[in-house]
C-alpha cells in the first residue's frame, strides 16, 4: 500500500455560528460514540465531503489516530486495502509524521482500494470553535478546503496513474472509527454532506453558512441533524441514507447526545463595539476577514475600516454605522430586519457598495401604521393585500391607494393598515437602493375648512424619515420654513387610535425627538404661502427605540393624564417657561389631535380657536388660572392624576371641577375621581395654584355637612355609612385625617387660625370644602 501525505501552511480563519433563533441542533459525541449508516456509494468518479465540527479535545492514542468526523467502512472480506474508503477527520497528538491536529482527507484508490492518498492541512484546527471542513476529488486533484479557504491542492493522477476511486458499499460511521485504528470524536458535529461532483470554492462559500434543503442538484447525502431527540438521523436526500445512534437501533451506552447548535448560522455580535473587535462577536469568533463572510448585527457596531462580505443582517436590535472614509461592500444579500420587537438601523457616513437592499418593517394587524419608503424608486406593491392611504392637505382629506405601481414619494408619509381578514399582523419589504442624502419637501396651508372650533386641519403635512435609521427632529442641521416646531405621531391604547405630540424637549404619549426608522408624522405649516423641510444625513442617529420614547426633561411642568374604567387614557403638559406667551407659540406649543372618539380627550386652551396637547406659559404661580377641557369618551368613571416637576414643588395644586362644584387638591390626594357624559359641556376643569376667590363653606352633591364649632371641624354624614376627612391647609399640606361614620364627627384639628380644605370621601363621593377655624 503506498501512502502519500502532503503538508500545508495555513492561516486559519476563526468561525463560530449561532442558532440566532432559528431551531438547530447537532451531536455530541464522548469517546467511542457512533452513528452507523447503511449506506453504499459505488460508481463515483468524483465527490465532496463536507461538515461542521467543533472539537472539545484531541485524540491522543498517537499514531495515525485522530478525531473522524466521518469514514467510510471498508468490504471486511478484502483485506488489501486501509480500513476505510472515504475518511475526513482531525488528526490527535502524536502523529508518526508530525501532522498533529490537522485536517485530513483520505482516500483509496484501485479496484479493492490498494493505493491510499492522506492530504492534511498543515495548521491545526482549534479546540472549542466551529470550524468547517470540506473535501473534494475531481478525478484529478484532491483539495481540502477550511472554513472556504482552499487550504490544499494535491494531482493524484501525477501520482497514481489513473486509477478509479475506491468505492466499498459497506457502509459509514459518523464520530468513530473501526475498532482496529481506536479512532473516535470527542466533540459535534452538525450538518454533514457529500455531493456526487467536486464543489468549486464558490459553491462551497456559498453555502457553507446556510442549511440547504436536500433537493439540490448533485447532492447525494445529507444529514442537518435537527432531529433534536431519538435514536435516528434522516438523510435529507431523496437517497433515504438513514442512520441509527451507537452501536445498535434503540438507546445504548454508544449514543451521541443531542444539543442546540451553532452552525451553520452566520458571524453574529453579542454585544456593542467596533466591528474589528473579537469580543463583539459571538463565543469563539474573530471578527470576519473573508470576502464570502455573512454575519449578522445584533447589537450597536461601528465599522471602522474597508469591508466586503457576501450577505449582512441587521437585526431587529442591530445599529450598524460604516464610518466616515471607510467603504462596505456586499456582494449578495443585505437586509434590515424587523418585526413585533423592533427594527433594524443603519448609518453610511462612509460608502457602500451594493446591488441593492431589502428594508423590512413589521405591520400589527388592525391599526394604522404611519410609514415612509426608506429606499429610492419604492411602489404602492410594497403594500400588496394592506391597505395604503395618503393624506392630501389642500383638502384635508386621505385617500386610498389602490395602484400597485403608485411611487413611494422620499420624505412623504403614508398611512398602511394590515387587516386580519387579509394578512394579519406582517412584514412588508422595501427593495431597492437605500436613501441616503438631502431630502426636502414643500408644505402647504389651504384655507377654506369648516372644522369645528380648535379642530382646524389646515397646514397639517404628512411626512416622513427617508432613512432606514432614526433622525433627530431637535438637531440643528434640519432646515425647517414656515413650520411648528412640533411633531405628531399615531400611537394605540388598547387598540384605540391616539395621537402623540413632541415639540421642545416635552412630549405627550411618549413621543420625542428620536423619530424611528421610516416612520411617518404630521407637521403643521403655520403659513399660508407655504413653507418647506428638508433633512440631511447628519440629522441621522440610531435610536434604540421601537417608536419613539418620553424625554419630559423642562423644569417645570405638569403632565395631567384621564383615565376611564378600562385604562384607556389621554395625556396633556402644562409648561411654563421664559418667553412663552398664553397665545400659540409655534417653537414651543404642540396643538391637540384628537384620536379615537372611544377615548377620552383632555386638553387646554386660553382662547377657543385652538386647542393644546402641550401648552406653554412664561410663569406659574399662585394667581395662575389654566382652562382645562374634558370630552369623555364613553359615560362613566374617570380618574385625573398628575406629573409634576420640582420647580413646582412650592405650589399646591387644585382642579377645580366647574360642574361639580368640587375644588379638589391634587398634591395631596393624588387622583380626582368623577363621573363624566359623552354629551357634557368641555369646558369642565381649571387648574389653580391656590384656593383663590373660590368661597363656599360645603361641598354640593354630597351628603356630608361641614361646619366648624370650638375650634373643631365637625362632619355630619347624612345618608353614607362611613367615609373618610383629610384636613389640608391651603398650601396643600396634610394637617389631619379621620375616620368618619353615619351620623356626626368631631374632628380635632389642633392648628392655628385660619382657612382650611377639608375633603370628604364617601364609596359615593369625594368633595372638598373650604372651613375658617378661629
Amino acid at each position: 500500500m503506498k501512502n502519500i501525505y502532503f503538508l500545508v501552511l495555513y492561516c486559519l480563519i476563526l468561525l463560530s455560528f449561532s442558532v440566532n433563533g432559528q431551531s438547530n441542533t447537532a451531536l455530541h459525541f464522548n469517546y467511542k460514540d457512533k452513528v452507523n449508516v447503511d449506506y453504499e456509494m459505488i460508481g463515483f468518479t468524483e465527490l465532496t465531503v463536507e461538515s461542521w465540527v467543533n472539537l472539545d479535545r484531541y485524540n491522543s492514542l498517537g499514531n495515525a489516530t485522530g478525531s473522524p468526523i466521518m469514514m467510510q467502512k471498508t468490504d471486511p472480506a478484502i483485506t488489501s486495502h486501509n480500513d476505510y474508503g472515504i475518511i475526513l477527520m482531525v488528526l490527535g497528538l502524536g502523529h508518526y509524521q508530525g501532522h498533529d491536529k490537522q485536517m485530513a482527507f483520505g482516500l483509496n484508490f484501485g479496484s479493492t482500494g490498494i493505493y491510499h492518498v492522506g492530504v492534511h492541512s498543515g495548521d491545526t484546527i482549534r479546540l472549542n470553535e466551529w470550524h468547517h471542513l470540506a473535501g473534494t476529488y475531481d478525478g484529478t486533484y484532491m483539495k481540502l478546503y477550511i472554513d472556504g479557504e482552499l487550504v490544499k491542492t494535491f494531482n493524484v493522477v501525477d501520482s497514481l496513474g489513473v486509477q478509479p476511486l475506491y468505492s466499498p458499499n459497506s457502509g459509514m460511521y459518523l464520530g468513530y472509527r473501526d475498532e482496529g485504528q481506536y479512532g473516535y470524536l470527542e466533540g459535534a458535529i452538525d450538518d454533514l454532506r457529500i455531493w456526487n461532483y467536486a464543489r468549486s470554492q464558490s459553491e462551497i462559500q456559498a453555502n457553507m453558512y446556510r442549511e440547504i434543503t436536500g433537493n439540490e442538484s448533485g447532492i447525494y447525502t445529507y444529514w442537518d441533524l435537527n432531529e433534536g431527540s431519538g435514536d435516528q438521523i434522516f438523510d435529507k436526500s431523496s437517497n433515504g441514507f438513514d442512520g441509527f445512534l451507537g452501536s445498535s437501533e434503540g438507546a445504548d451506552v454508544r449514543d451521541p447526545d443531542w444539543f442546540s447548535s451553532t452552525a451553520p448560522i452566520p458571524y453574529y455580535t453579542i454585544t456593542d463595539g467596533n466591528y474589528d473587535s473579537s469580543w463583539v462577536w459571538a463565543s469563539g469568533q474573530l471578527a470576519p476577514m473573508n470576502d464570502w463572510a455573512q454575519v449578522k448585527i445584533n447589537d450597536n457596531i461601528n465599522l471602522a475600516a474597508d469591508e466586503t462580505l457576501s450577505k449582512i443582517i441587521i437585526g431587529t436590535t442591530g445599529e450598524f454605522t460604516v464610518d466616515n472614509t471607510y467603504t462596505l461592500t456586499v456582494d449578495d444579500d443585505f437586509l434590515i430586519e424587523s418585526d413585533a420587537t423592533g427594527t433594524g438601523s443603519f448609518i453610511d457616513d462612509g460608502t457602500i457598495s451594493y446591488s441593492s437592499a431589502t428594508v423590512q418593517r413589521y405591520l400589527s394587524e388592525d391599526q394604522w401604521h404611519y410609514v415612509s419608503s426608506p429606499v429610492t424608486d419604492a411602489t404602492s406593491g410594497v403594500f400588496t393585500s394592506i391597505y395604503l392611504r395618503s393624506w392630501d392637505e389642500p383638502t384635508e382629506t386621505w385617500s386610498y391607494i389602490t395602484s400597485t405601481t403608485a411611487p413611494l414619494n422620499e420624505m412623504q408619509g403614508y398611512a398602511a393598515w394590515a387587516s386580519t381578514a387579509y394578512t394579519g399582523a406582517t412584514t412588508v419589504d422595501f427593495t431597492g437602493l437605500l436613501n441616503t442624502g438631502n431630502y426636502s419637501m414643500s408644505l402647504s396651508n389651504t384655507t377654506g375648512t369648516s372644522a369645528p372650533p380648535g379642530e382646524d386641519p389646515t397646514g397639517y403635512n404628512f411626512i416622513g424619515n427617508p432613512y432606514p435609521s432614526g433622525i433627530d427632529w431637535d438637531d440643528a442641521n434640519w432646515t425647517k420654513t414656515n413650520v411648528d416646531d412640533a411633531i405628531y405621531m399615531i400611537t394605540y391604547i388598547m387598540g384605540n387610535r391616539q395621537y402623540a405630540s413632541y415639540v421642545d424637549g416635552i412630549s405627550t404619549h411618549g413621543a420625542t425627538n428620536e423619530i424611528a426608522p421610516h416612520q411617518g408624522f404630521f407637521v403643521k405649516c403655520n403659513n399660508t404661502s407655504g413653507g418647506s423641510i428638508q433633512v440631511t444625513n447628519n440629522t441621522r442617529i440610531h435610536t434604540g427605540q421601537e417608536l419613539f420614547k418620553s424625554t419630559l426633561n423642562d423644569e417645570q411642568y405638569i403632565k395631567l393624564t384621564v383615565k376611564d374604567a378600562n385604562g384607556l387614557y389621554d395625556e396633556m403638559v402644562i409648561r411654563a417657561k421664559e418667553g412663552a406667551t398664553v397665545s400659540f407659540d409655534g417653537l414651543m406649543d404642540a396643538l391637540k389631535l384628537k384620536g379615537s372618539t372611544e377615548i377620552p380627550q383632555i386638553y387646554s386652551s386660553f382662547e377657543p380657536e385652538t386647542i393644546y396637547s402641550i401648552n406653554t406659559i412664561d410663569h406659574i404661580n399662585s394667581n395662575t388660572v389654566i382652562p382645562v377641557k374634558f370630552e369623555a369618551g364613553i359615560s362613566g368613571i374617570y380618574e385625573l392624576s398628575f406629573k409634576t416637576k420640582d420647580g413646582l414643588a412650592s405650589l399646591p395644586l387644585f382642579v377645580y371641577d366647574k360642574k361639580e362644584a368640587v375644588l379638589f387638591n391634587l398634591k395631596a390626594s393624588g387622583a380626582y375621581k368623577f363621573t363624566a357624559s359623552a354629551d357634557d359641556d368641555p369646558n369642565r376643569f381649571e387648574l389653580r395654584f391656590s384656593y383663590g376667590d373660590l368661597q363656599y363653606e360645603e361641598s354640593i352633591n354630597t351628603d356630608a355637612m361641614v361646619f366648624v364649632k370650638n375650634q373643631q371641624v365637625v362632619v355630619s354624614l347624612e345618608e353614607s355609612e362611613f367615609g373618610e376627612a383629610r384636613v389640608f391647609d391651603l398650601s396643600g399640606r396634610l394637617i389631619t385625617t379621620a375616620n368618619l361614620f353615619k351620623g356626626t364627627n368631631m374632628i380635632d384639628v389642633n392648628s392655628m387660625n385660619g382657612y382650611y380644605l377639608v375633603e370628604i370621601i364617601t364609596p359615593e363621593n369625594i368633595t372638598t370644602c373650604k372651613v375658617f377655624i378661629n
